[in-house]
């Protein structure tokens, strides 16, 4: 019997109705000329330094093996697209500047403009494709993933999303599910967006059979990360949180602020809660992008009739639809980000963004032309008056990357006057004077700045007292609050500096500071050597410095040699004995404890209560709750109920499960073992 093959009916493609040549010329003019406005509001973004993660990311790249792009339990995140493989571009092609990774956002994001405005005119017509592309250019928070290297994280997963959607719209499975995974392999956020993928078969109308299809392997894609991805696995393990560390947890106890200060931040306007200023820096801006701007609204005005009074193509989705589909794609990103991420930065509603502009659409696409004109050029101050927004410490924004960048370039230049080169596995020990925004600290002692600036990914950079057995060549700085760079010569103790005269001052808070780390790998008797050079025995600051080697030497097992030490030494004012002692005590000394040894040093007893209740009050204050939880046990000791230690400790445990989830400066009792503050 003869059977009759059915032909295959390919899936339904929206929106692809012949246009007329005009309207594509005004189309593609529209689409032009948001690409320049997304532009032109970016531009200032190129001249920004490496900053914050990016020297992370920098210094993985330069040690680069194809084992690195497998998932690594160490990690809550795996983003082998974004992280290796893209900074492993940037490391090979132009290390010495971010300029290159700049200019790739900036392409990223123009891309992402024009592409999303291009699905929109297959789903609601040119005119709503033009204004989508426009709303999606003037979005404030943008340029930030421009200035900062790392954005693209953010900026690839928006892409590979939308060209997912792209391929979907066109009926092409395979390619939806390759740009989707690309996606879910640059940023996590991006998974709660297959069912907008997912939702597509709705949109155009193909059939409850496509739509199953299509959520089969979506979530296949889905189900793969997810055995994959180790920071899911730690999520399902401790029940809603991640290892300690980690920013992210259902255990958010900030998400409705979050989600409160999101709100008009989607709408382009400053966020609630934090000060936002009008960015003086960036009037000009407003300038220069007016010209952009009005080609936007010259071909806005230039649409044909049919489109501006409503009457698009019958193949366009309804307004309903297109709004449903706006909220599927622009909500889940939202919450998801609200929901765990403790530390919530409005850069995250970028993610968002499209499916605002979806929405925005349905209710422009038929307004009047000044109605949209007006929009728009708010959309245009508020989208700029949004970068104005002054974020806590630690956490990005345009205005916080300037003065860290600022700050980097100036110490890295520093560094290279004293220092042209570094050997493979030098250990550079560094103290850094400097506060304030500038986040010199974080920089070199947690992101390791230098093994970027000096292109050698062995160098190993440590605080002073933290020292360790070292396998190449040692080095000592200290860095003065103008960012000039001093180096101490660690044979003769002779130093030389970048620029400017050198300070003894800080001089000797290096120094004092080297010592204790010496004392603590081990080298006590160089320690002692090291102190005893400092200052001359006329002056008062021998009288600290004395003090200061008989509690190594209480600490490290020789009172006799310590009493000795003490014999002839004048007696210090209570007070500058007492924040000696607590400037000691901020020292890590792993292995060993100070406290005892100190107090009896300085001529304070180990059993005087409210000495130690003095103590536990002034460290606990400057956040360090290692020493104080110790400090704390002994005054219940020697004052058993003792309400203060009590709530010391209260205090402590409750704020266990966060100490490591943000890097607190190094703060010290008033001066830093003779010098000034050692943070940043």
């Amino acid at each position: 019997m003869n059977t009759v093959r059915k032909r295959r009916t390919p899936q339904r493609a929206i929106g692809k109705k012949p246009r007329d040549v005009p309207e594509l010329r005004i189309l593609a003019s529209g689409l032009f000329w948001s690409a320049v406005l997304v532009a032109v509001l970016a531009i200032p973004g190129l001249r920004y330094a490496y900053v914050y993660d990016d020297y992370s990311f920098l210094g993985r790249a330069q040690t680069l093996q194809w084992a690195d792009l497998a998932p690594n339990s160490s990690d809550v995140f795996y983003r082998p697209v974004s992280r290796e493989m893209y900074f492993g571009f940037l490391e090979r092609v132009m290390p010495e500047s971010p300029i290159l990774g700049h200019v790739l956002n900036l392409v990223i994001l123009v891309a992402i403009v024009v592409i999303g405005g291009t699905i929109v005119t297959r789903l609601a017509g040119p005119r709503a494709g033009m204004l989508a592309a426009a709303l999606l250019a003037l979005f404030g928070h943008w340029p930030l993933l421009v200035a900062w290297v790392s954005g693209a994280q953010d900026l690839l997963a928006i892409l590979f999303v939308l060209l997912a959607l792209r391929f979907e719209l066109n009926g092409s499975r395979a390619g939806a599910l390759a740009m989707f995974g690309l996606a879910i392999l640059s940023k996590e956020t991006a998974v709660v967006l297959a069912p907008a993928l997912v939702a597509t078969g709705w949109l155009c109308q193909r059939g409850g059979r496509a739509v199953l299809s299509a959520s089969a392997q979506f979530g296949g894609v889905v189900v793969a990360w997810m055995l994959v991805h180790p920071g899911f696995r730690d999520i399902l393990l401790h029940r809603g949180t991640v290892a300690p560390g980690s920013y992210i947890g259902l255990d958010n106890s900030n998400r409705w602020n979050a989600l409160l200060q999101s709100i008009p931040g989607l709408l382009n306007l400053p966020l609630t809660g934090n000060p936002t200023p009008w960015p003086t820096d960036l009037t000009w801006i407003i300038v220069v992008a007016f010209v952009p701007f009005l080609g936007v609204l010259w071909t806005l005005r230039r649409q044909p009739a049919t489109e501006s009074s409503g009457k698009v193509s019958s193949s366009a989705v309804s307004t309903g639809r297109l709004a449903l589909f706006g909220i599927v794609f622009g909500l889940p990103p939202l919450l998801l980000t609200c929901l765990l991420v403790r530390h919530w930065v409005p850069y995250y509603l970028c993610f968002s963004t499209f499916g605002v502009s979806l929405l925005l659409v349905r209710f422009l696409r038929d307004a009047s032309y000044p109605t949209i004109a007006f929009l728009l050029v708010a959309y245009l101050v508020g989208g700029v008056w949004s970068r104005g927004v002054v974020l806590p410490p630690g956490m990005p924004s345009e205005r916080s990357l300037v003065p860290a960048g600022v700050a980097l370039k100036k110490v890295e230049a520093n560094f290279k006057k004293l220092e042209a080169s570094l050997p493979p596995n030098s250990v550079v020990y560094v103290s850094t004077m400097v506060s304030g925004d500038q986040s010199v600290y974080l920089h070199l002692h947690h992101l390791q700045a230098l093994r970027v600036w000096y292109r050698e990914p062995t160098i190993e950079t440590l605080r002073p007292e933290l020292q360790v057995a070292p396998s190449g060549q040692e080095f000592l700085f200290w860095i003065n609050p103008d960012l000039e760079v001093c180096e101490v010569d660690l044979r003769s103790l002779s130093t030389r500096t970048s620029g400017g005269p050198i300070s003894h001052k800080r001089y000797r808070s290096t120094l004092r500071s080297y010592a204790f780390g010496l004392a603590g790998a081990g080298r006590l008797q160089r320690a002692i050597d090291v102190l005893l050079s400092i200052d001359g025995p006329e002056t008062w600051d021998y009288a600290v410095t004395y003090r200061m080697v008989a509690t190594l030497l209480f600490a490290y097992g020789d009172p006799t040699q310590a009493q000795e030490m003490l014999e002839g030494v004048p007696e210090l004012p209570r007070m500058a004995a007492f924040e000696s002692v607590g400037n000691i005590l901020t020292i890590p000394t792993p292995g060993v404890h100070l406290e005892q040894a100190a107090l009896e040093a300085f001529g304070f007893s180990w059993r005087d209560a409210d000495v130690i209740r003095r103590l536990l009050r002034a460290l606990m204050g400057l956040g360090h709750h290692d020493v104080s939880e110790r400090i704390a046990h002994r005054l219940l000791e020697i004052a058993p109920g003792d309400p203060e230690a009590m709530d010391a400790l209260k205090r402590i445990r409750s704020s266990r499960g966060e100490r490591d989830q943000i890097i607190p400066p190094v703060r010290r009792l008033t001066v830093s073992l003779g010098g000034p503050t050692d943070s940043s």
